[in-house]
């Protein structure tokens, strides 16, 4: 199992049902079959507060969509500070 760099989200994961994509505005109208085709390539992931999900210029192949709780989006500024 490839180990994550300090700080970024874990790589354990759980499958996704079709009522949870259902919840998903995004989702929310499609029909069942449609969901079901969705399920295999979905993969529910946890990460633990404080913990960074993307940086930037990380390479993206991914769609996330939050299902509880918060992100915070943080970049630099012109003179380096941080800006949320």
């Amino acid at each position: 199992m490839k180990s994550e760099p300090r700080g970024k989200m874990p790589a354990a994961a759980t499958t996704v049902s079709t009522t949870i994509l259902k919840t998903v505005p995004l989702f929310a109208g499609f029909p069942d079959e449609q969901l079901r085709v969705l399920v295999p390539v979905v993969t529910r992931r946890s990460a633990p507060r404080a913990s960074t999900i993307m940086a930037a210029g990380d390479p993206i192949d991914s769609l996330y969509i939050v299902i509880s709780g918060r992100l915070k989006v943080m970049m630099g500024d012109a003179d380096g500070k941080e800006v949320i």
